[in-house]
């Protein structure tokens, strides 16, 4: 099975992952990589009709999916940099009644930056090993098959990417401008701690839960760590003959999916004071909410143990 990476027409700069299956136009569905740049309507949630963009295609969901969520945390910290408040010289800091300067719009905007900017390099190598990958085996960005809609969909990353790395001398000099911030648990009773500007910033540039959970594990694991290790050590169902890759620390991992079902509310049993029904539907919503971050997250350590492999 095929699946593709669109971006919706009506809604600019929101991405999603669908069947090829799903394509209206049942001529379209047996085309491959010429309907990379196309404009085509889907099916999406029953028989309602949306109108996409296709920009990629591929058989496996989980790296288009994880190219979407990149994509994603662009467009929306691209939007939240241009929202920002700009920045302030120190001469022009405000005073507080005892005479401190006071934090100003430096620290919003370090805030909006920290997250992209911290993670660029590693966006940008990804989008290579892509490029090298691609190149060898699925040339998904050679313009020469797919037309103008692949070269267009390279230069909108590259665009994207210079922009966020003029952005880098701003970032160091706010950053430089900004007193420290506390060191704060993630999860309580986890004992797993972050900067508080760190984790803002992470929240603000994450759309949705399980892009939280990656951009927490790129930042408490190191790169060597999450390369060779699994979520839970189990051995994969689909290449049960290969040697399961160690646990990956059960604290920092523990304290991460704490902290997503603190956020969403659904931390701890049900409450209470709600219905029967109320609980019932609670109990849904975490064991959901679950199997998406632990799935999300299981894809991501598997991508980065490929990028190792031999």
């Amino acid at each position: 099975m095929e699946f593709l990476l669109v971006e919706w027409v009506e809604e600019a700069r929101t991405y999603s992952v669908v069947s090829k299956d799903r394509l209206v136009d049942g001529t379209l569905r047996a085309l491959s990589q010429e309907l990379v740049g196309k404009v085509a309507g889907v099916f999406w949630r029953g028989k309602k009709v949306f109108m996409c963009k296709i920009l990629e295609i591929g058989e496996t969901e989980g790296e288009l999916t994880r190219k979407a969520d990149e994509l994603a945390s662009i467009a929306e910290t691209d939007s939240k940099i241009q929202n920002a408040p700009k920045s302030v010289s120190g001469s022009s800091a405000k005073q507080n009644s005892n005479g401190r300067p006071r934090k100003t719009a430096a620290t919003d905007t370090v805030r909006a930056l920290d997250e992209v900017l911290g993670q660029l390099d590693q966006v940008d190598a990804d989008f290579q090993d892509q490029g090298a990958d691609t190149s060898e085996n699925q040339p998904i960005l050679n313009t020469e098959q797919q037309g103008q809609g692949g070269k267009d969909y390279e230069e909108k990353y590259r665009s994207l990417k210079r922009k966020y790395k003029d952005l880098k001398k701003t970032y160091k000099s706010l950053q430089q401008s900004t007193s420290t911030e506390a060191e704060i648990e993630i999860y309580p009773g986890s004992g797993v701690t972050m900067n508080a500007g760190e984790l803002a910033s992470i929240k603000l540039v994450s759309n949705e839960p399980t892009v939280t959970a990656r951009n927490l594990f790129r930042r408490l694991f190191t790169v060597e760590e999450l390369s060779t290790h699994s979520l839970f050590g189990k051995k994969c169902n689909a290449n049960k003959d290969a040697v399961p890759l160690s646990r990956i620390d059960q604290v920092r991992s523990n304290a991460v999916i704490g902290y997503i079902f603190n956020e969403a509310g659904l931390d701890g049993p049900p409450p209470a004071d709600l219905t029967a029904s109320e609980q019932k539907s609670y109990s849904k919503k975490k064991k959901a909410l679950r199997r998406e971050v632990i799935k999300s997250l299981s894809e991501f350590l598997r991508a980065e143990a490929r990028k190792i492999s031999p």
